[in-house]
């Protein structure tokens, strides 16, 4: 027997995340640069190369975060003398990826400053960078950044946002504080090496170009002009009402505004549709009739989402991105029943990752915008709540079209909502859903709370609505999360604590703030575990709810919760604005934050776990992550487990078995003596359970045990602490 335990500590893997796999939006697109026939394109997502072919884009490959680059967010490119291509990140800094492949980082340790957000590269003699933190200037292998203070207000703002360097110097656009012009050669800290423009000051500036001896600048305001020993000049008659970016070339100058493109020649303007809603970023003049143009979303936030590269000229368009997650900025996540994964976003509808392949909704749902919640039916189709138009359900069917979908739509005047927004929701079982709500503050004395649906999936004359209010104790009508115990049952986070709700009894039945333990009545998320232990997230801090009622504080989780989850083997995983904590059962935890893991930040709005599979799911502000856990409920047999271990009989746990088919299973545990304590079958492994007890029904003894799995001719030995 000491020779089987020496062989099962080989076998044994210590918890943890074993891949991380990011998902970003590549569609919306910042700067251009051409490489030869190839279009390079700085996007929300990362970099993309495309050749475009008539009304056709062929993606060749994208770089992204964290296989190819510092960060998946590139603003700005550039390409040296010697066709090293650099590229500048918001929040990453700057990558150069030279022309035989060779790389070459420079971050804080090179002196850019701490926010590493990058506007701009000019790489030349020296290279100059703008960022939100000043300009920033590489003489020899490091950057020396200079701020409005340091330049003794050369530099008239420090959220630099565009560089265009002509024969006397470097032109310096920023964001609210206008333009100047640092002279060549000069000194960056002696005042008189800068001509500050008076003139433009206060304005935004978006975008500038040059032609001939005329420097162009698109601006908040206008689009402004600079002649040799002038001052800038507003254009007039530019037809535009904004002007974010611009291009010039010989006689022709075109200007990227909201949706359209004005392009002027021999003094006559010609205005063009492309996309609307969109901010024409950036734009490239490529032939005598030829323009590129790159996209974002006119209401992303932090570029977020956008429709990706256009080309074309006048009224002839054409443009693509590559597939991708809709957007970066992510409301919820959900899997649904055939373990598809959905996301839904602040400004860009939704999407699902199916085998591979994103496929996004927008115009197929009630609105696209402020899209909160969605949340898979276990009976078939997704719910997806945009904010105030209540709740819609889609039957997805695995493919990109959408002539076979089903689509239906509820409100609050033509079923059991409360009111139009939906907050959250969970999943009782087939055809059962809880759905959280709140009023809307301009609506004085709006009735809201929780709500079950119950119905045949696709079926809307099946539909059976139960709502719980303040009018029946729910202690706020600010619902912030809901978790499910039962069809019946479900807890809800509040404003005011977090109350057990029964649909049945059309009552609360229970409410959990401050006086019965928590370190704060203000609940924003709520979890339930398989053994019915709750977990509570609050504004300070996290807090569990005993089978027996008692309330405790885990550590080390503190500050806002915004988000709780349970994973597949009863791990807890709590994400706070600080870190993204997972605290085993013997009360270990893992801290994951964006220096000790590759996460970008630690703003995560949803989790979601796939326990079969063994992956956890996170939306954030900087697209989806997935992560591979150590193991999956269901598995292959390579890397079996029992969970929880140790193993805390006695509170309402029971062990379960990992890592094989669902597939008729025996147990059978041993003392270290090799005496048999326990045995049982079950006809799949799911059911397969044990509650810590001797075959006589006593209770099983604290200590090590050795557990052997049985399936077919097949056999697995596990090693479990036992823990009264």
């Amino acid at each position: 027997m000491s020779a089987l335990i020496g062989f099962l500590a080989c076998l044994i893997s210590s918890p943890g995340v074993s891949e991380w796999e990011h998902f970003t939006h590549l569609g919306a697109v910042s700067d251009l640069a051409l490489q030869g026939e190839v279009v390079v394109c700085a996007t929300s997502g990362g970099v993309c190369f495309t050749g475009i072919h008539g009304d056709s884009a062929s993606w060749d490959s994208v770089w992204s975060y964290p296989q190819r680059l510092s960060h998946c967010d590139a603003r700005a490119l550039s390409i040296d003398g010697e066709g090293g291509l650099w590229i500048g990140l918001h929040g990453g800094g700057i990558d150069l990826v030279r022309s035989d492949g060779s790389t070459r980082h420079y971050g804080q340790l090179e002196g850019l400053p701490l926010s590493l957000e990058l506007t701009s590269i000019v790489p030349d003699t020296f290279v100059y960078a703008g960022t939100t933190e000043g300009l920033a200037i590489k003489e020899m292998d490091y950057f020396v950044t200079w701020t409005t203070y340091g330049t003794g207000g050369g530099l008239p703002g420090n959220r630099v946002t565009c560089l265009q360097p002509v024969e006397a110097g470097l032109v310096v656009g920023t964001n609210g504080n206008g333009i100047s012009m640092l002279g060549a050669g000069g000194y960056p800290g002696d005042i008189s090496s800068w001509l500050v423009y008076d003139e433009t000051s206060g304005m935004s500036v978006h975008d500038m170009a040059t032609s001939g001896d005329t420097v162009w600048a698109a601006t908040s305001g206008a689009l402004l002009r600079l002649l040799p020993d002038s001052s800038w000049q507003v254009v007039t008659g530019y037809p535009g009402a904004t002007a974010f970016s611009v291009s010039a070339e010989g006689g022709t100058l075109a200007v990227g505004d909201v949706g359209r493109v004005h392009v002027r020649r021999e003094g006559s303007w010609i205005s063009s549709e492309i996309y609307g809603g969109q901010v024409i970023r950036c734009i490239e003049l490529v032939g005598p009739d030829s323009l590129l143009a790159g996209m974002v979303g006119e209401l992303s936030v932090e570029r977020a989402s956008g429709r990706g590269l256009a080309w074309g000229w006048l009224e002839s368009w054409a443009y693509d991105w590559p597939a991708s997650c809709p957007s970066n900025d992510l409301m919820d996540v959900t899997l649904d029943s055939a373990g598809d994964c959905w996301v839904s976003t602040n400004h860009n509808g939704a999407g699902v990752l199916s085998d591979g392949e994103w496929t996004d909704f927008q115009s197929q749902l009630s609105g696209s915008n402020q899209v909160f919640v969605c949340q898979g039916d276990p009976g078939g189709g997704v719910f997806v709540a945009p904010y105030h138009r209540g709740l819609d359900w889609l039957d997805w069917r695995g493919t990109p079209s959408i002539a076979d979908d089903t689509l239906l739509h509820w409100d609050s005047a033509e079923s059991g909502l409360l009111n139009d927004q939906v907050t959250a929701s969970a999943s009782a079982s087939e055809g059962v859903m809880w759905i959280g709500q709140e009023p809307f503050w301009t609506t004085p004395g709006e009735v809201s709370g929780v709500v079950r649906l119950s119905w045949d999936p696709g079926d809307p004359n099946t539909c059976s609505w139960v709502s719980v209010s303040t009018s029946e104790n729910l202690p706020s009508p600010f619902v912030n999360s809901v978790a499910a115990v039962s069809t019946s049952r479900a807890w809800a986070g509040t404003d005011e604590g977090a109350a057990l709700v029964d649909a049945g009894a059309g009552e609360v039945v229970r409410v959990v703030g401050e006086a019965q333990g928590l370190p704060s009545s203000e609940v924003s998320a709520v979890a339930v575990g398989p053994n019915g232990r709750v977990y509570m997230g609050t504004t300070a801090g996290l807090s569990r709810l005993e089978n027996d009622g008692s309330v405790s504080d885990v550590e080390p989780v503190q500050g806002m919760v915004g988000e709780v989850t349970v994973d597949n083997l009863s791990a807890v995983w709590a994400a706070t604005e600080e870190a993204v904590y997972r605290i085993l059962w013997d009360g270990d935890w893992e801290e994951f934050n964006p220096l000790s893991s590759p996460l970008l930040s630690t703003n995560v709005r949803a989790m979601t776990c796939d326990r079969e599979a063994g992956l956890l799911y996170m939306a954030t502000d900087h697209g989806l992550w997935r992560l591979t856990l150590e193991s999956g409920l269901q598995g292959d047999g390579s890397s079996p487990s029992v969970f929880p271990n140790p193993f805390l009989p006695g509170r309402g746990e029971v062990l379960r078995v990992a890592g094989i088919p669902d597939e008729p299973t025996s147990l059978q545990v041993f003392d270290l003596d090799g005496s048999l304590v326990y045995e049982s079958q079950s006809r799949n492994r799911s059911a397969l359970s044990w509650e810590g007890r001797t075959a006589a029904g006593s209770k099983a003894a604290s200590g090590t045990y050795l557990v052997r799995i049985t399936q077919g001719g097949s056999f697995w030995l596990v090693k479990l602490a036992l823990i009264r």
